[in-house]
């Protein structure tokens, strides 16, 4: 994999145990146009270019929430993360036959969905709860010919898998220019370059043909803002799978899809992370 070299991040550990304050933390710096974060079992770790980073836009995060400025600050070379998975990451066998490596592993055994995916700076291994569960929904539809839009597409690998059961066409979005190159570098390691990946969020859904399914691996806050969009977005009896909060929003989402109209058939949970499936109904949403 070619990595683009000499950029440097900033990068910032964040000690934050709570739940909701974990919510509304990545919300607000998501607003400042640092979403792409690591979230671990104590809070989260951020990357953040050199040269976009902002000391005062920062500290008013936490001036927002009311909370002491406890984080460590080092810096990375994007060298030196590609290493860094390389070193870490190992080959996954997931349910339903999916198998998850990245270019450097050796091939998939026989008989296996393969899911080759080079993260760089994107979410999206499988290796997260989130993931494995999406994958995991996904896996028993049946995808030949149905249009599929993956919302936050990070690394791409939904909408990669998508491609490779047979969905026609495929669309990938991200708000993160970083996590849009990836997606699509993956996309042709898996001859799936038919793959459109756009940059940008929910307002794009506009200009796309309705989806029979959309998947979005995201957040709480921003699926709970999105979900009208994705009604729009999706045919009646269109399928809606959605993960990236945590199994106690599930009244939440549950109440907002169905205002959005949508019901619930099915749910998952995996690490305290929920995963659900919504079809849209039948009246215009």
């Amino acid at each position: 994999m070619g990595a683009k070299t000499g950029k440097t991040y900033v990068r910032l550990e964040v000690p934050l145990e709570d739940p909701l304050k974990r919510e509304i933390f990545l919300a607000l710096a998501e607003a400042a146009g640092w979403g792409n974060a690591e979230e671990t079992q104590r809070g989260f770790v951020f990357y953040i270019p050199r040269e976009e980073w902002d000391e005062d836009v920062w500290l008013n995060i936490f001036r927002q929430m009311n909370l002491p400025p406890r984080y460590r600050r080092g810096e990375t070379a994007e060298q030196n993360w590609n290493r860094l998975w390389e070193s870490s990451i190992r080959p996954l066998n997931l349910p339903y036959n999916i198998y998850i490596r990245t270019s450097f592993h050796p091939p998939a055994p026989p008989g296996m969905t393969e899911l080759i995916i080079d993260p760089r700076m994107s979410f999206g291994t499988g290796h997260h709860a989130t993931t494995a569960l999406m994958l995991e929904m996904m896996a028993p539809l049946n995808w030949k010919n149905v249009p599929f839009i993956d919302m936050g597409t990070g690394t791409g690998i939904l909408a990669i898998y998508a491609c490779k059961r047979g969905a026609r066409p495929v669309f990938g979005v991200d708000n993160d220019p970083w996590a849009v190159d990836n997606a699509r570098t993956n996309a042709a390691l898996n001859g799936c370059a038919e793959i459109q990946i756009y940059e940008g969020d929910a307002s794009i859904l506009r200009d796309l043909p309705p989806a029979g399914a959309l998947a979005a691996n995201i957040n709480r806050n921003i699926i709970l803002r999105d979900l009208p969009a994705y009604a729009r977005a999706l045919k009646p009896e269109g399928i809606l799978l959605v993960s990236g909060f945590y199994t106690e929003d599930m009244p939440a989402v549950t109440e907002a899809a169905r205002d959005a109209g949508f019901r619930l058939v099915a749910r998952m949970e995996r690490e305290g992370w929920a995963g659900m499936k919504f079809v849209r109904s039948t009246e215009k949403a």
